[in-house]
């Protein structure tokens, strides 16, 4: 804002801006679209699934992806999962169940008591 106040003499910018046809048609694009519930939010963006608010997301199922959908198959028939891996396991999606493997694993820590 100050680039275009002290070096241009233009102060009202913001103003010109939103008034503009480009502006205009690219807001155009978002107005007629649903607000993201919370839920739906910490789907794809968080890659998390809240297992309490599946009634909620199930609203919304449409702005998920096709591998989502799946998942989200999967949770509303009560099939308890703590994590999907997908895409050769390279990410994943965390629910609200907490895992029962303990994974075995040997580190530094056993020789601190040496």
């Amino acid at each position: 804002m100050d680039y275009f106040e002290n070096f241009l003499g233009k102060g009202d910018v913001i103003a010109k801006i939103q008034t503009s046809n480009y502006y205009q048609n690219y807001i155009a694009q978002f107005s007629d679209k649903e607000n993201m519930s919370p839920a739906v939010y910490s789907v794809i963006r968080e890659e998390a699934w809240d297992l309490d608010a599946l009634d909620e997301i199930e609203k919304q199922l449409a702005l998920l992806g096709p591998h989502e959908r799946f998942m989200f198959c999967i949770l509303k028939c009560g099939i308890r999962v703590s994590k999907f891996y997908f895409n050769a396991g390279l990410t994943w999606y965390f629910t609200t169940i907490d895992s029962n493997f303990n994974r075995c694993h040997f580190g530094g820590e056993e020789f601190q008591n040496y």
